[in-house]
């Protein structure tokens, strides 16, 4: 039935509230409350109403004969809230005939009791409808919109921003959240083109299927703007379904650990170079021409023994480790002096040791000693290095 045609009903103008937003399934959703058309009057209340296409609407305001400025300013405020969302949350106020009421759709539906209308629109406005969460739980958006984790739900196979909790802002090197707010996610961060994240965001609002990464790379914008950079992330996709089991969002969790990344890879570098480093002192000990030792700078104990070194000493490598090498008989008590300077932070070069030997013709040995102390950090000898050469002997 025409509206304009209806049977005749009180005309007295009230004054109605009016506030447009759309459903997680993309349904045009108002919110109505009408005050009472006499100021002595308490009778108020609040209903919702939702009409499956914006299209819908805009035909009922077309016939409810409103005047040409409210019908311009109810059809704008209706098409800013599909497209944009009224981030604001401003309540459209104009003055509605019972008729006009009924014309619109906007009598009867889900009504609220008087005592409840304030509680109804912070829960409708703060809890899940203007936000894309198709529960309408405020609990849950209350949750979210104060973790210390970031969060974004995105609607839409444009994946457009409904709803970013503050550390998500940060997280993106936003200043608010109204800069990110009903924008896609691809004008937001319009530099991760060409990155697979999109192609992810696709994937899994089609098929509903959730995507996990784990110390992801981006090359994104410097949060101070100036340049670019590599940053790391561990995140969630997870696709968000409607009443019917439809996906009509992904909510997204991420983490920055690019400081952990990066820490990873210098512990990595400094054990390779450490692993290196090691391989390389093993080569030169199995290798090396001369005799090398290293020795605990207290205990005087030998940590590690080259062959060549071994074989001066006239026994097997495996025999001398661990020995104190003052306690062992092969070695000449002229190292004591030396071992003492060592500890005492000096560096022993060219030293010549001489060691009695009964059973050889000349009655002794000679080697040229070359010894440095090992320092920590507070200046005090950990371990000595000794390289000795035998020298000949002349006669």
């Amino acid at each position: 039935m025409n509206p304009r045609h209806a049977a005749p009903m009180n005309s007295q103008a009230a004054r109605v509230r009016l506030f447009f937003d759309q459903t997680s399934d993309e349904k045009l959703l108002v919110l109505a409350e009408v005050l009472s058309a006499a100021p002595s009057h308490e009778k108020r209340h609040l209903s919702i109403h939702t009409f499956e296409h914006e299209d819908r609407f805009l035909e009922l305001l077309v016939m409810a004969d409103l005047p040409v400025k409210d019908t311009s300013l109810v059809a704008g405020t209706v098409l800013r809230s599909v497209d944009q969302s009224l981030r604001d949350r401003n309540w459209l106020e104009l003055s509605l005939t019972e008729e006009q009421i009924v014309a619109l759709g906007l009598e009867g539906d889900r009504q609220v009791a008087h005592r409840d209308v304030r509680a109804s629109q912070d829960e409708l406005l703060a809890g899940g409808a203007a936000f894309g969460f198709s529960d309408n739980s405020s609990q849950f958006y209350q949750f979210l919109i104060h973790s210390p984790t970031p969060f974004v739900m995105l609607s839409g196979p444009q994946h457009r921003v409904t709803f970013i909790n503050q550390p998500y802002v940060d997280l993106i090197g936003k200043a608010t959240q109204q800069e990110v707010l009903m924008k896609t996610i691809r004008e937001v961060l319009p530099e991760l083109e060409g990155q697979p994240f999109f192609r992810w965001l696709d994937e899994v609002y089609l098929t509903a299927v959730q995507h996990v990464g784990k110390q992801q790379v981006a090359h994104m914008r410097k949060v101070n703007g100036t340049g670019y950079e590599d940053r790391y992330f561990d995140f969630v996709y997870h696709p968000v379904r409607n009443d019917r089991g439809c996906v009509y969002g992904v909510m997204v969790q991420a983490a920055d650990v690019t400081e952990r990344v990066r820490a990873e890879a210098v512990s990595e570098h400094r054990e390779e170079t450490l692993f290196r480093q090691w391989a390389e002192l093993d080569a030169i000990y199995r290798t090396a021409p001369v005799g090398m030792a290293l020795l605990d700078a207290k205990t005087l104990e030998v940590l590690r023994i080259n062959e060549k070194q071994a074989e001066m000493m006239g026994a097997p490598a495996a025999e001398l480790l661990g020995k104190k090498a003052l306690d062992l008989v092969f070695i000449p008590q002229a190292l004591a002096e030396l071992f003492r300077r060592v500890a005492a932070g000096q560096t022993v070069r060219n030293a010549i040791v001489e060691k009695a030997i009964a059973s050889r013709a000349s009655g002794h040995r000679t080697w040229l000693v070359n010894i440095s102390p090992f320092l920590g950090a507070t200046g005090e000898a950990l371990a000595f290095t000794s390289i000795s050469m035998e020298v000949p002997d002349e006669g």
